[in-house]
């Protein structure tokens, strides 16, 4: 097969190329969800050139093209760094968040080893602190690919759905009661965009929540700044997706806990919710699951046409499992982390 590979610049490519990038996106995304609606391609040009314009984040994106008869694109990778400006460079500059896909008919013709070849070659010249290559792998052809390529499993999760038919209310309705109660002087705030009163008690505790996420055996800085914060606010906001934060608030003045969800029109049926989390002095106080149980209320409220909720969690993350398979999120797929040392 006659194929070549290119650096794709989403400033400079053209309309032709972009739709050959998006033919292929789509026929991933039919074979990984088929039953996922996408946004139209308008949308998700935007949303791709966005995630290069975070000053604290490199971004490298390549494309393998099939030059037959028609060109076609067969496999992308592309790989994320913290730039030198990041709050947690210092930590995360030998790290880089790493893909690879291959539409299902050119499997196993050595395409993944060339893509991965590259990888590395270009890491080399663009990003030369980075010694560690990160992937999240879902499908099990993937995995196998990185086992053979001697990469190790650094944790294992999955990503979870709520189907709002199923909850129980009456359950969700009495964890607010109860939290309330237990927690009499705590206020709840909803927001979309981040007080700049209190920007920085927020990086503080996302960073801390964050950094409490279990990761297995990879050393990864999660710190937030404020321009990340506004920097992702700007983006959601471009790309027209609703954010909603909700953060608890002690009568000192100091943030407790945190959950977040992401909603998008042309996705009408799914709630994205990231992260939901506690600060260390405020746990086992029933935090998280007032935070859930009433961020659930709002979706109901808010988006009575969403379908389910979509979350991911590992494996080892005891206390959030704990609370997600009580309020009845089942899992939708795995999801596995490996690290592959360069």
């Amino acid at each position: 097969m006659n194929c070549k590979i290119i650096k794709f610049d989403p400033y400079q490519a053209s309309e032709e190329l972009w739709d050959l990038y998006f033919d292929f996106g789509d026929e991933i995304g039919n074979e990984t969800e088929p039953e996922r609606s996408r946004p139209p391609r308008t949308k998700r040009k935007k949303l791709v050139t966005s995630s290069y314009e975070n000053p604290e984040k490199n971004s490298y994106r390549y494309l393998l093209l099939l030059e037959e008869s028609k060109t076609k694109v067969i496999g992308q990778c592309n790989f994320t760094v913290v730039s030198n400006i990041a709050p947690a460079y210092e930590t995360n500059k030998k790290l880089a968040q790493t893909h690879i896909s291959i539409l299902s008919g050119y499997r196993r013709h050595g395409f993944g080893s060339k893509l991965l070849e590259l990888l590395i070659s270009e890491i080399g010249i663009e990003e030369p602190t980075v010694t560690e290559l990160i992937f999240n792998a879902t499908l099990d052809c993937g995995k196998s690919f990185l086992t053979n390529k001697m990469a190790t499993v650094s944790q294992v999760g999955k990503q979870n759905r709520l189907y709002l038919n199923e909850v129980d209310w009456k359950m969700v309705q009495s964890w607010v009661e109860v939290g309330s109660s237990n927690s009499p002087t705590t206020q709840i705030h909803t927001v979309s965009i981040i007080p700049e009163a209190i920007i920085e008690k927020f990086c503080t505790l996302y960073s801390e929540t964050s950094s409490r996420v279990p990761l297995g055996d990879i050393s990864n800085d999660l710190r937030i700044s404020p321009a990340t914060v506004r920097h992702n606010e700007k983006t959601q906001m471009a790309n027209e997706v609703e954010q909603t934060t909700m953060y608890t608030q002690e009568s000192d003045g100091k943030l407790s806990g945190v959950t977040e969800i992401f909603y998008q029109k042309d996705s009408p049926d799914e709630v994205h919710q990231n992260l939901t989390g506690v600060g260390q002095e405020f746990l086992g106080h029933g935090l998280g699951k007032w935070l859930k149980a009433n961020m659930l209320l709002f979706i109901k409220e808010k988006y009575p046409q969403v379908k389910f909720i979509v979350t991911g969690n590992a494996d080892s993350n005891a206390p959030m499992n704990a609370i997600n398979q009580k309020l009845g999120f089942k899992n939708h797929k795995s999801m596995t982390l490996y690290k592959l040392k360069i």
